[in-house]
Parts: C-alpha cells; structure tokens; sequence
C-alpha cells in the first residue's frame, strides 16, 4: 500500500512541476532593448582607414592637442586679462577639435565618413545622436522589425536612456506601438534639460558653490576618508575656485556674443539631434539664439515637428498605451550634480526633475518643465 501511494504521490509531483514547467515555456519570449543615450556610442572618421580617428567623444590624443593649445591663451587671459585673445584661441581650438561632426545650415552633414564605433546588436540599439530623432526614429522602426524576424516573435520591451527617451517618444508617435511590450523610460530627457536650453539661449554662468559640488560628486563612498576629502574640496579649493570662476563669468559677459556668432550656432546650433534637448520654455528664445530663420529654414521646419507635434502628444499617448495594454514606466535617478556651466543653485539632478536641497534639509522643486512631464505621467512612475 505505501508502495502504491509513493508511486502515486511522485506521478502528482512529476505531472505539477511539468505543467508550471509548460506554463513558463508557454509565455512569449519579449526580446529587451536599450536605446542608448547621447554620446554612448563614440563617432569615428575614415574608419578602417590610416586616417582612422575618434572624432566624439573626441579621443584622448585629441583632447592633449587642444587643452595644449589653450594652455598659453588661457595663461595670458588669467595672469593679464587678454580675453580677446583667449577667446579668439578657444574659438579656433574648438572649431578644429569638433570641425567633422559638423551639420549645414540645412541640418545636414558636412563630413559623409563618419560612423558608428558599434554598431546595433541584438540588444542594444545605437544611433549618430547627431541626427534629428524623427530620422532616428525610422531606423529603430526598422531595427525592432529586425529583431522581431531574428526572434520570431510580435512584440519587444524597450528601455530608452538620456535622448533614446526622445527617440522612442518619436518611434512610438510616428509608428505606434503595436510591436511594443513594455517601455521603461531610464532617466530620459524627451521633455529637454534645462542645462541645454540655457546653453543654447547664452545663459553661462559659473556659481564656485557648484563646481566645487559637481568635483565633490566624484567622489563616492561613505567612509571617514571619503567625507574628509569632499570636506577639503569645499574648504580648501573653495577660493580659488571662486577666484577663477568670478573671472570666467567676466569672460563669458565679455565674449559670450563672439564665442557663440564663431563657432556654438554653426557647431551646435546645426545639430538636429541636440533640439530634443530643448525644453520648451527655452525653445522659441534657443532659435532665435542659435539660428537664422531664413539661412536655417529647413533645418527649423525639421525640428518643429519634434517640438511642436510629438512631445506635447506624449501625455496621452502614455494613456492610450496603457489603456491598451503596454506597460509604461518612467524611472529616474537623483542624487546626481548638475553640470556647473549655469546656474544650478544647488541643484540635484538626473537631468529630467531638479531639486534644490535648502538649509532646513527639505527639497523644494524648481520651476522647471522636465518636472511637470514627471507631475503629468505620475500614474506611471515606478
């Protein structure tokens, strides 16, 4: 009799495990992507070639040959105040440090032997950031039909970055989402950051407070070594920073309008890809800033449309997803120090909601748009 119940209770065990065995085997396979974020992927010139290079981020060969050439400009300009010649230096140094990546009026590229240090996997999609995200958009739409043929399957989950937030935005607009599982949007900018749109409306300015933070970001850890060096960082470093800073924020007041007429609106100005960056209180003072309406017509038309018809539908386009099914989740990542070129007030960041620590240890939100795209989608925070 135990015989018969042994044997009966193992055909139980064998038949439970192979049916919950089943039941996984039976739950379709969604392949995960990243959509890399700005400047993950590196940009390379003549690749294959002698003349092979990294062109950005630019290589470290690069960078010594232009810090190098700034080294005597930059003495002069802190030791007797020669800012015309600083300036004229830095424009000069860092039109040839970035001379390749550039885009025409039109938003366009100049050179046509750049490209990708990787390319796409089956599990990371990478782009040229450099492009406008609609463009971008059409080459994820084509890479996740990829993916679903390699796979064989109907849907994929995407975890978009940084701008691949932007890119998504853009692919889940201009193409639906009927291929699409699950997006988890990891501290993506697609509402802009408020540090490129004061970039691109001449907003520099260099608080010592924040530069010391940001060098103090640096350095991680808890310890009682750790603690004692971001002590000295503030402390010790705190007046010639300040010094230094002061005198930058003059240069900037001073050469600002020279620096950007040179080099920023052509260099940076003609990228497409870097306006998905601008929030849309900057946006409108950002063109005007960077860009010529008439010599830069098309290149505006393009951008408009990111602007002015994606993002504002992105609101209820998160609604309508989830309605139908997909799930949406935006993540972010505080506790990060905001790049010190503006002012950051304090500020901590992820580059999409920024908050501001005060004395009493409370954070008080600031104004800022990136953070009402976090009010707007809140049911979907996670």
């Amino acid at each position: 009799m135990k015989k018969i119940i042994s044997v009966f209770l193992c055909i139980i065990i064998a038949f439970s495990v192979s049916a919950s065995a089943f039941a996984q085997s039976s739950k379709p396979y969604v392949p995960e992507i990243i959509v890399t974020g700005f400047g993950r992927t590196d940009l390379i010139i003549d690749k294959g070639e002698p003349t092979e290079d990294q062109i950005f981020l630019p290589s470290m060969n690069r960078l010594k040959s232009a810090l190098g050439e700034l080294v005597f400009p930059l003495s002069m300009f802190l030791l007797f105040d020669s800012s015309d010649y600083f300036a004229k230096s830095l424009v000069k140094t860092a039109n040839n440090l970035f001379k390749e990546i550039e885009f025409d009026n039109n938003g366009e590229p100049v050179y046509d032997k750049i490209s990708l240090e990787r390319e796409s996997d089956y599990y990371t999609f990478r782009y040229d950031f450099r492009y406008d995200v609609t463009d971008t958009a059409k080459i994820l739409n084509d890479y996740i039909e990829q993916i679903k043929e390699y796979h064989n399957v109907e849907k994929v989950a995407l975890i978009p970055e940084s701008m691949g937030g932007a890119v998504t935005l853009a692919y889940l607009y201009l193409y639906g989402y009927d291929s699409v599982d699950t997006v988890v949007f990891r501290s993506s900018a697609m509402m802009g950051i408020s540090f490129i749109g004061k970039v691109f409306t001449k907003e520099i300015h260099i608080n010592p407070q924040d530069v010391t933070g940001f060098i103090n970001s640096f350095i991680q850890g808890q310890g009682n070594d750790k603690i004692l060096e971001r002590a000295l960082v503030s402390n010790i470093a705190k007046f010639p920073v300040m010094l230094i800073a002061n005198k930058l924020n003059r240069f900037f007041d001073k050469q600002k309008d020279y620096i950007y007429e040179n080099s920023m609106c052509r260099m940076f100005g003609n990228l497409p890809g870097l306006w998905s960056f601008v929030p849309s209180e900057y946006y409108e003072k950002a063109k005007a800033t960077m860009l010529d309406k008439d010599a830069n017509r098309k290149l505006i038309e393009k951008i408009d449309v990111y602007q002015y018809e994606i993002k504002p539908a992105a609101a209820e386009l998160f609604k309508k997803m989830q309605a139908d099914g997909v799930k949406v989740a935006l993540i972010s990542n505080y506790g990060l120090h905001g790049v010190p070129l503006v002012e950051n007030d304090g500020c901590m960041t992820d580059f999409l909601s920024h908050f501001s620590r005060q004395a009493d240890r409370r954070f008080n939100l600031h104004s800022a748009d990136e953070y009402m795209v976090c009010k707007r989608y809140d049911p979907y925070m996670v």
